[in-house]
């Protein structure tokens, strides 16, 4: 069970932050990440307007640079 897991670490973390400050400051950081597809969706979709099904055998490091260059505003 996940909510259980998660409990247990969690009251771990409460008992032992004393013992482990900066490994205790990092678990909480870890653990306020809200989980999220929205960034590779993202790159999905600039894949889809960049190259469309036409181009799947296109080199990686020619995808990865127009990716880039796309997504970071960055002209040659």
């Amino acid at each position: 069970d996940v909510k259980e897991f998660s409990d247990k670490v969690f009251k771990w973390w409460q008992n032992h932050h004393s013992e482990f400050p900066t490994w205790a400051k990092a678990a909480r950081m870890v653990f306020s990440f809200t989980p999220s597809s929205a960034a590779s969706e993202r790159v999905f979709s600039l894949l889809k307007q960049l190259f469309g099904d036409q181009q799947l055998s296109s080199l990686m490091d020619y995808i990865q640079g127009s990716i880039m260059l796309n997504y970071n505003d960055r002209a040659l």
